[in-house]
């Protein structure tokens, strides 16, 4: 399996891993839910250049992570504006999604 396979499997758990967060959010408040669902999806799927190893990329939040933590010469600024970027965007989706609630639930 190569590089195009390794990210099909990613995508592949990442999609599992949201699926099972919708899952099990579905009891929660509908502001808490669609805010936290938002967020999860833009931690899991954006990618970010691999550091040193820039021919490749990575998941943005595993880039930040090991160039922060453990590489002594790592710098995480890359990952982390990729990450903060599509958490913003990620936001701004949810405050989208709960104005359309707002007022789908005031016109019904």
């Amino acid at each position: 399996m190569g590089y195009g396979g390794a990210w099909l499997v990613y995508y592949g758990c990442a999609g599992l891993f949201l699926a099972l967060g919708f899952r099990v959010s579905r009891a929660w408040a509908p502001g808490v839910r669609t805010l936290l669902r938002c967020l999860a999806a833009a931690t899991v799927l954006p990618v970010a250049p691999a550091g040193q190893a820039g021919e490749y990329w990575v998941p943005a939040f595993i880039s930040a992570l090991f160039e922060g933590l453990f590489q002594k010469s790592g710098d995480p600024a890359a990952a982390l504006q990729i990450l903060g970027m599509s958490w913003g965007v990620g936001l701004c989706l949810a405050a989208l999604l709960a104005f359309l609630a707002e007022r789908r639930s005031k016109g019904a």
